[in-house]
């Protein structure tokens, strides 16, 4: 074997085995993607399980407005809650809202006064509302159907919404926004359903709520 053979031997061997190396690498990287890569941080809800509502640092925020102009914003503090699951399903649960914990965004205590008086919530006759669940359904992977019945004034009236919800390490957080209409719960003050001389001055019948609710399993 002449000298330039010898040398184009070599380094077909070192490109083989650089190959080689590259191929076992690959496999390497592929087997441990496959072992160990992300998984999705949501675990499995339990069988059976009660979880309590942490009232710290969940939130319930309410919108309403006229028809034209004004329009306001606030939270009420949701006193306590929980919901249970058994057998693997979610089989109810209640909440109870402190009405005297109504806040407005601008701290407007004209609006608040009237708000908390007996022409809207009527808060001294009826400090807290209630929601009773009575019916939670999946709706996909993380979402559930959610019936109750909501209690406000001493009128009940039954609700549905839907719950968008995650789970991980003991902790269940719950977002879900709904709609009622105040007259329902006799809250007929300026509204335009009752008073048809206001026009634009009416105050819509609808309150838009925003739940943001944080659970510990127990």
């Amino acid at each position: 074997m002449n000298k330039i053979a010898g040398i184009v031997i070599a380094i077909i061997i070192v490109i083989a085995g650089g190959l080689l190396i590259l191929n076992f690498n690959s496999s390497t990287v592929d087997d441990n993607s496959m072992m160990g890569g992300e998984s999705d941080p949501t675990e499995k809800l339990p069988t059976d399980a009660q979880f309590t509502l942490d009232a710290e640092s969940s939130t319930l925020t309410w919108s309403a407005s006229r028809i034209v102009g004004e329009s306001h914003t606030g939270t009420v503090d949701i006193a306590r809650g929980r919901v249970v699951r058994q057998d693997g399903e979610f089989i109810g649960g209640e909440f109870v809202f402190d009405m005297n914990t109504i806040s407005e965004s601008k701290d407007n205590q004209i609006f608040l006064k009237d708000v908390k008086s007996d022409d809207f919530f009527g808060v001294e006759q009826f400090p807290t509302a209630d929601l009773v669940i009575t019916s939670i359904v999946p709706a996909s992977d993380s979402s559930f159907a959610v019936t109750g019945e909501l209690t406000i004034r001493g009128i009940t009236n039954e609700i549905s919404f839907t719950a968008d919800t995650s789970f991980s390490k003991g902790i269940l957080l719950a977002e879900a926004n709904f709609e009622i209409n105040r007259t329902r719960w006799g809250i007929v003050f300026d509204s335009g359903t009752f008073f048809a001389n206001l026009g634009d001055e009416a105050i819509k019948d609808e309150i838009q709520y925003e739940l943001d609710l944080v659970f510990t399993q127990n």
